[in-house]
């Protein structure tokens, strides 16, 4: 997967397009979308982050990656 500075917008945009017109979306389809969404935002938030701090200490890499890892995330 490449990065896509629009992936935030785009995404959103599709999960909108799921509600056009009152429609009711496949709940099936509407998960992936959502899942879109969230990989775009936390992509997004990761890139601003580490671009702006010192490098992250590999314990610390290994503990957000954790966090990804973990179904529900924080436990």
């Amino acid at each position: 997967m490449s990065y896509d500075s629009q992936g935030v917008r785009r995404a959103a945009m599709q999960v909108a397009q799921l509600y056009a017109n009152g429609k009711t979306p496949d709940p099936e389809v509407e998960m992936v979308v959502r899942q879109k969404l969230a990989t775009a935002r936390i992509e997004k938030c990761v890139r601003e982050t580490l671009a702006i701090s010192p490098t992250l200490h590999p314990a610390q890499v290994e503990y957000l990656a954790g966090l990804l890892d973990t179904p529900g995330g924080l436990v």
